[in-house]
């Protein structure tokens, strides 16, 4: 799963091993890596005006935010999956779920 932010500065990638790592995108420079999911991540979604902010949901049932300047997690949120949707529905539920309207609400 690949995703770029807002400004096209950073590339935002999940892999199979559970991590999602955090690039520059002009010099390739690996930024952070960020764990926290036990499954495999199958939403990453930027925030749509804070480009500090990515939000990433797992199989294993966790949906986190990440602050990418920092490199750590600032809220994570757990749901025992029943019914799996597919996941751009998941991610648009999601997203009206958790992201606040300012980064200030956080």
């Amino acid at each position: 799963m690949v995703a770029w932010d807002r400004h096209d500065n950073t590339v935002i990638t999940a892999a199979n091993n559970l991590t999602i790592k955090v690039w520059n995108s002009t010099t390739g420079n690996l930024i952070h890596i960020l764990m926290g999911h036990e499954d495999e991540v199958f939403v990453l979604e930027p925030h749509p005006f804070d480009p500090r902010i990515l939000f990433s949901a797992g199989h294993d049932g966790n949906a986190i935010i990440w602050d990418l300047d920092r490199g750590v997690k600032i809220r994570s949120y757990f749901n025992m999956v029943c019914n799996s949707a597919d996941s751009e529905t998941l991610r648009d539920l999601l997203l009206i779920v958790l992201l606040p309207v300012s980064s200030h609400q956080m």
